[in-house]
């Protein structure tokens, strides 16, 4: 099962009755109301989807987060080779521009359109994570404008431990192009 098709969240005493047990639950908190649980045992092993992989990193074992601990270890090697020849990577922060919030209780029930698609909110995080997976240096500066008014911007990724790398960049770019323009309810 996919694992949007499998999120029919139920409260815990309904999942005892059922006879789930530890290992096969993850507790994933959602909102403020009830513990919803999603047991493991139901997701698919080729469901590679960021919810799917998402549910997995939270319920990971010790030895699990050192393999992927060494994951990040070797991307972070990746990004050391291109810093060799970049001082620093700009790239977007989101895959859309700024959008109306939703304080919905389920962020895995909020959806937002990307190219036509509604995507679930926390799939947006993947252009973060492009920085902070391997832990390196990010600074999101604004650049304009969309069409509807709402902000849009970019993130400068820098090699580790150069946190003053992206922020040099930020203030050259912001000092030859401007920098952040507070909307229009906000001027004095």
């Amino acid at each position: 099962m996919k694992v949007n098709e499998t999120l029919d969240r139920v409260n815990v005493r309904n999942n005892a009755e059922q006879g789930w047990a530890g290992e096969e639950m993850l507790f994933a908190r959602v909102g403020l109301a009830g513990t919803p649980i999603f047991p493991l045992s139901r997701l698919s092993s080729d469901d590679m989807s960021l919810g799917a992989e998402r549910l997995r990193g939270i319920a990971l074992g010790h030895r699990d987060w050192l393999f992927a601990d060494g994951g990040r270890t070797r991307l972070r090697a990746q990004w050391r080779e291109l810093f060799k020849t970049f001082d620093a990577v700009i790239c977007p922060i989101m895959p859309t521009s700024a959008f109306p919030h939703d304080h919905s209780e389920d962020q895995e029930a909020r959806r937002i359109k990307v190219d036509g698609k509604d995507i679930v909110y926390p799939d947006m995080l993947a252009w973060p994570g492009i920085a902070t997976l391997p832990g390196l240096p990010s600074t999101a500066i604004p650049t304009g404008f969309a069409p509807d008014g709402l902000p849009v911007g970019v993130q400068i990724v820098g090699p580790w431990l150069e946190d003053r790398t992206p922020l040099k960049l930020a203030e050259l770019i912001e000092r030859e192009f401007g920098g952040f323009v507070p909307p229009p309810t906000f001027d004095d």
